[in-house]
């Protein structure tokens, strides 16, 4: 499999995830502005020898009452990714730092990347200095 094919099949299933966490979060917990606090949808299932077992859910909803589920995990999982979006982009001068220092040392301890992150260098490992990289002097990667 490529690069790329890999890149997508795991972007998709991060997708999958966050539908399927969205979902019960409109339907079972009723954490919907615009559905209130309701619930939607009957587990069904079978218990033998005391196990339950899982046959899906029971629709006990009209179809536009879907359409308004299906919108509400829509609105859920965008917003997540929108707040996702802006927090990478927003720290991404420290990502870049973390990023760097990664390659230079393959591991970094807890107070390292603390202090990455309060925009200060690396603190000295093992009494060795750390090494200064570009992005500690004002150049670009």
């Amino acid at each position: 499999m490529s690069c790329a094919c890999a890149i997508r099949a795991a972007s998709w299933a991060r997708r999958e995830r966050a539908t399927e966490a969205a979902r019960p979060m409109v339907c079972r917990f009723g954490m919907s502005d615009v559905l209130g606090p309701l619930t939607f949808g009957r587990p069904v299932g079978a218990r033998f020898l005391d196990t339950p077992v899982s046959l899906g859910e029971e629709r006990n909803f009209s179809e536009e009452t879907a359409r308004a589920i299906d919108a509400e995990v829509r609105a859920a999982v965008t917003a997540a990714y929108e707040r996702a979006r802006a927090l990478l982009k927003e720290r991404l001068p420290v990502l870049h730092r973390i990023a760097e220092r990664l390659l230079e040392r393959e591991t970094l301890e807890r107070a390292e990347l603390e202090a990455i992150a309060r925009g200060q260098g690396a603190p000295a490992r093992d009494g060795a200095p750390a090494r200064r990289g570009a992005l500690d002097e004002g150049r670009a990667p």
